[in-house]
């Protein structure tokens, strides 16, 4: 997991910015973790756009391994988000962010319903209190 998480330069897209720990700060770690996620995000969200407008068979099967493979980079970022804690602002938000893409906002389950309010509550929160600083 690691090693993705390192590795990955992709820089063609710029994410929603995050809250940004400085490097070195005890949340860094998160806040990268967060803009890989993000980044990962539109990848997958582009591909799945073109397999949409494919019809041939071979480019279908060659988008949908492309798709396998960034949805398994975004669950190992948010594995490695959920072992790592969160020790400021900047860190809760960037775990928000990634947990909210897990969670189904117009859900009849009240645990994925509050689970998806936390973490959009607790984003605004962190993200008013940079502004007051």
């Amino acid at each position: 997991m690691t090693d993705l998480i390192m590795h990955n330069d992709d820089r063609s897209h710029e994410p929603d910015q995050p809250m940004r720990a400085a490097e070195g700060r005890p949340d860094a770690r998160l806040t990268e973790l967060a803009v890989l996620y993000a980044r990962l995000q539109r990848r997958l969200a582009a591909v799945t756009q073109v397999r949409a407008g494919r019809v041939q068979h071979g480019a279908i099967d060659e988008l949908e391994a492309q798709a396998d493979t960034l949805l398994g980079q975004m669950y190992d970022a948010a594995w490695c988000a959920a072992v790592t804690g969160a020790e400021t602002l900047a860190g809760l938000e960037a775990k928000a962010r990634i947990l909210a893409d897990w969670c189904e906002e117009s859900s009849t389950d009240v645990g994925h319903a509050l689970t998806a309010s936390l973490c959009a509550d607790v984003q605004r929160v962190c993200r008013a209190s940079v502004r007051k600083q």
